[in-house]
């Protein structure tokens, strides 16, 4: 595996034929749904718990925008976590400091 952080490269590089985009349009699509559908289950079970209102429309900016971002960088697709949601609420996570600190922790195992 190698170390460090990949480089930045165009999505369309890997891919060269066109014929290979149209088949997976459909793949693409598929996992797009349902990474919306995982990731508005969790936001919505949330809000409920908190009596927060959700606004799906800023989630799907949100997902949109890492997932754009991501591809330039030969990431895996951004989406939710249940159980991540879940040790965050039964430590009472009030602040963003929790995202921090999971970052930091995910910089230095990749380095």
């Amino acid at each position: 595996t190698p170390s460090g952080f990949p480089s930045f490269r165009s999505p369309w590089e890997s891919v060269s034929s066109s014929s290979v985009h149209t088949k997976l349009i459909v793949d693409a699509l598929l996992i797009a749904a349902i990474n919306y559908i995982l990731a508005m289950a969790i936001a919505k079970s949330f809000a409920e718990k908190c009596n927060k209102v959700l606004d799906t429309s800023q989630e799907l900016l949100a997902l949109s925008c890492a997932n754009l971002a991501g591809s330039f960088f030969g990431s895996f697709v951004a989406g939710g976590s249940f159980s991540g949601s879940a040790l965050i609420s039964a430590f009472n996570a009030s602040s963003l400091i929790h995202n921090f600190v999971n970052s930091m922790v995910m910089m230095c195992i990749l380095l």
